[in-house]
């Protein structure tokens, strides 16, 4: 059976009926976007993120229902013969893809990524990324977010989707043994193909080269487990600093995507158009849905939305619970949750990991915000600890920003205008366990 792909012109066609269409509802409100995002088309089209990022990169074919629906959201009649129409090629299952993976001079260095092939999860945060990276030319983006909460699998499907639009990819994980001159080195090596390049030992040498090879060489580079390279205040030790405020503000055709527990605050004061953060948080529903039914829990398991509520969405405590509620109580997910929050070893080691890092004080915060039944005002934190600690309102406020951006702690605007501060329930379980 045929499948149908979007020649360029094609592509031009759609972007531009989409822009006439964005313009039209969004004319009178100029803070909105001049231009409509993938996911934006995608809902206008009635059709998935997914598949409009297929359309649109021309990555692979799609029914003809789905172009039906593509062309009823542009106001389009399809009509007549649709192999002879100038908008659309007929896509056969051994056919060439028109945009063309990196080519046999490109580079590609996946080092210790996983497999994200199977990843169906996050089309909304993945398209998002994708513009950033493609239509917005970010250079630096860095994605964050508690741990176990999904950013290198997020990331690692990302890179695979952008295979075709860069000359040379690469993956590294970062470790504490592991230098900022160290992992430069082994950068422009590889840009080079060279690996027995000689490298000078002087970030003022070695970064600048970098730079100088991320302009000839259109690159994505991956850098995960960035929270390792980062001083306990969140500041980046030894040269990291230097090279991402270079990579950030530098003029080159290149991304550094970065995946890290914690915000580093270097990156964060160079933010702007083209260095981007994304805060990764707990899966949407839907996708909460699609990770337990491939761990056994099905639609005829009553009790789901009240266990994604419960974990708030967390992809790897929603897996492991899913394995005990499937193999201790046969799918009865109010029995298990009857028993409170499970929280296995491995997510226990992680918190373990992010709590150890924090000042005596970031902890008391945090063990004062678990022992609360109820959200707690930015005063009301204030008149606790400036009195039972001694410290200044300021002193304070840093610390519940960088637990913010730890993602150890959550807040919202009340209505009265007053902001709020909580923990999401794992993070309180595990304090509760651990120390109260």
């Amino acid at each position: 059976m045929s499948s149908y792909i979007l020649t360029e012109e094609g592509v031009d066609q759609v972007r531009i009926r989409f822009q006439e269409i964005w313009e039209g509802e969004h004319s009178s409100n100029s803070r909105q976007r001049k231009s409509p995002s993938n996911l934006w088309m995608a809902t206008c089209a009635g059709i998935d993120g997914d598949t409009m990022h297929k359309l649109l990169q021309q990555s692979s074919g799609v029914k003809l229902v789905t172009l039906n629906r593509l062309c009823d959201g542009l106001g389009w009649d399809l009509g007549g013969d649709l192999q002879e129409d100038k908008h659309y090629q007929v896509w056969q299952k051994k056919t060439t893809p028109l945009k063309k993976p990196c080519t046999a001079k490109s580079l590609i260095d996946w080092g210790d990524a996983p497999d994200a092939s199977d990843f169906s999860l996050r089309a909304e945060e993945l398209t998002e990324l994708e513009q950033w990276i493609l239509q917005d030319r970010c250079r630096l983006i860095t994605v964050f977010g508690m741990a176990g909460i999904g950013k290198t699998y997020l990331v690692a499907k990302l890179v695979e989707r952008l295979q075709g639009h860069f000359e040379r990819i690469v993956w590294r994980s970062l470790s504490p043994t592991l230098s900022s001159q160290a992992t430069i080195a082994k950068l422009i090596r590889f840009l080079n193909n060279d690996p027995e390049m000689p490298v000078p030992n002087a970030p003022e040498s070695t970064i600048p080269q970098l730079i100088g090879c991320l302009e000839r060489y259109p690159t994505l580079v991956v850098l995960d487990d960035v929270q390792v390279a980062l001083e306990a205040d969140g500041k980046c030790r030894e040269d990291y600093g230097a090279l991402f405020k270079r990579v950030g503000q530098g003029r080159h055709r290149s991304c550094f995507l970065l995946a890290s527990r914690l915000l580093p605050t270097d990156i964060r004061e160079i933010s702007g158009a083209k260095v981007r953060l994304f805060r990764l948080k707990g899966l949407p529903e839907q996708d909460a849905f699609s990770l337990l039914e491939s761990y056994g829990i099905s639609s005829a398991c009553r009790g789901r939305k009240l266990l994604i509520r419960s974990y708030q969405g967390h992809p790897l405590a929603l897996k492991m619970a899913a394995e005990i509620i499937s193999n201790i109580h046969n799918g009865n997910i109010g029995e298990f949750l009857n028993n409170s929050l499970f929280i296995g070893d491995v997510m226990l080691g992680l918190l373990d990991a992010q709590f150890d890092h924090l000042s005596s004080l970031k902890q008391e915060i945090v063990k004062y915000l678990a022992r609360q039944s109820e959200r707690i005002t930015l005063n009301q934190l204030l008149e606790v600890f400036v009195k039972s600690v001694a410290l200044s309102a300021s002193e304070i406020k840093n610390s519940l920003d960088d637990l913010l951006q730890r993602s150890l702690i959550e807040k919202e605007t009340a209505r009265s205008g007053e902001v709020c501060f909580w923990l999401e329930p794992i993070v309180r379980k595990y304090v509760n366990a651990r120390f109260i």
